[in-house]
């Protein structure tokens, strides 16, 4: 199968079975959005406005740093390049590689990252457990590391427990599927169906902790999607922080966006109706709401605003 068609046929595959969840809304209330099917970074004005930023990219999740730079990743899937890459646009549009495509996911190559404030990266690494189930570590890379010499594990290990917290070397993870940073430098995690933090200490020393219960069904009554390991549809996507210190979550087989209070109490703030389901979760200014969502057909996604607890539409993005 020739590179193009097959870069084609994988960008909707992991359109419908893995698809972004990256959702960044800036300050002025330009909304990003990460769109695997059409491989395209869109930029939506606060007007609902859709134009495209960054084409040609299979980019699952991406972030908005303090300079105004957007910072992304890039997946290779397709090509005789190693898995993925990390990039920097900044305001003027001028883009920086800032991890280039790495020989091994070992150096670089998760879809779960976050760029600190001193430029570091942090990011999931999946590993096979001694029990031979799969688990995650997390690892960093200095800023300016140009040939990987610098990563190093911070937390997880290869024992056979599942989401014990703790310091590094005792944590465990089961499956990490995103990455925010916080103001304070700590990172929450999403840990397959829960919501977890990262404290990184003076001297790189961690600790890992658990913020609330379960928040996935056992077995949801209408996915949009069963194809591929249930780990992969029916799993936590969107991760995100409002003004009141909650963390916000899409579960997009529970068609819904989960809030997570500082005390683990847990309320749904949204519910998709009309074959949509959640994906992506940003809070603009005055701590308005966005969500993406995915038609179950895979073929649209669309953004919305929600105010006072009611939804509308700022931009739908059709599908050829």
């Amino acid at each position: 199968m020739p590179a193009t068609l097959l870069s084609a046929v994988l960008a909707v595959f992991a359109f419908t079975i893995h698809p972004g969840s990256g959702l960044e809304v800036a300050g002025d209330g330009t909304v990003y959005l990460a769109d695997v099917g059409s491989e395209t970074i869109w930029r939506i004005s606060p007007e609902g406005d859709v134009s495209p930023l960054v084409t040609d990219s299979w980019t699952h999740e991406l972030q908005l740093d303090g300079d105004g730079g957007l910072v992304y990743e890039r997946e290779h899937a397709g090509s005789e390049q190693a898995p993925q890459s990390l990039r920097r646009l900044d305001a003027e549009g001028n883009e920086r590689v800032l991890i280039a495509p790495p020989p091994d996911r070992g150096r670089f190559g998760s879809n779960a990252f976050a760029r600190l404030a001193d430029g570091s990266v942090v990011f999931a690494h999946t590993v096979r457990g001694e029990d031979g189930q799969w688990r995650a570590v997390i690892r960093q890379r200095d800023a300016d590391d140009h040939d990987g010499s610098s990563v190093r594990t911070i937390a997880g290990t290869l024992g056979t427990g599942l989401y014990a917290d703790g310091p590094g070397e005792r944590a465990t993870f089961r499956m990490i599927v995103n990455m925010r940073p916080l103001p304070d430098g700590s990172v929450l995690l999403l840990d397959r169906d829960r919501v977890r933090k990262l404290v990184i200490g003076d001297g790189g020393a961690c600790s890992v902790s658990t913020i609330g219960p379960s928040l996935i069904d056992e077995a949801p009554d209408d996915p949009p999607f069963r194809g591929g390991p249930e780990t992969t549809w029916n799993r936590l996507y969107g991760l995100a922080t409002d003004t009141d210190g909650n963390v916000l979550v899409t579960y997009f087989a529970g068609r819904r966006v989960v809030r997570v209070e500082p005390d683990g109490e847990v309320s749904t703030i949204h519910s998709s109706d009309g074959g949509w389901a959640p994906i992506g979760v940003a809070v603009g200014p005055e701590g308005i709401v966005h969500v993406s969502e995915i038609s179950d057909r895979g073929s649209r996604l669309r953004v919305l605003r929600i105010e006072d607890s009611v939804a509308s539409t700022l931009a739908s993005i059709p599908h050829e």
